[in-house]
């Protein structure tokens, strides 16, 4: 194989990966609505109500934080799966991305903390 050959490939290997990794983004456009974890584990919001094109974005400010949906009752978001510990770093906000097309209801949620504490607040997804 020539170097001309093995070169171009690669351009078109990196071309793809790059173009493909951004073909999959759905334009956000809804609202943001933020919920602070505070003193280990005590949420500015026990419950959030959002619409099908909303987020919710949680803010971990005095420890690292994880987000729980149980596998029992699912996750209303794309991005965060049910059973799985979605973790927020001390001094970090990360957001629950799309809602799930089947998404309707409330979803109990525990907000876990490395201090031991625990809270169950609520997001509720209106159609």
């Amino acid at each position: 194989m020539s170097k001309k050959l093995i070169v171009g490939l690669g351009l078109l290997c990196i071309l793809v990966i790059t173009t493909g990794s951004s073909c999959n983004r759905t334009p956000f456009n809804g609202v943001t609505k933020t919920v602070n974890i505070n003193g280990g584990c005590q949420v500015s919001a026990p419950s959030v109500t959002i619409g099908r094109k909303d987020q919710v974005s949680w803010t971990a400010n005095t420890e690292t934080n994880t987000i729980l949906f149980p596998a029992s009752s699912g996750s209303p978001f794309t991005n965060i799966t049910a059973g799985t510990p979605y973790s927020i770093p001390q001094n970090t906000t990360k957001s629950s991305g799309p809602v799930a097309a089947a998404a309707s209801g409330s979803y109990k949620y525990t907000v876990a903390g490395n201090s031991g504490c625990s809270n169950d607040p609520i997001v509720i997804i209106h159609p």
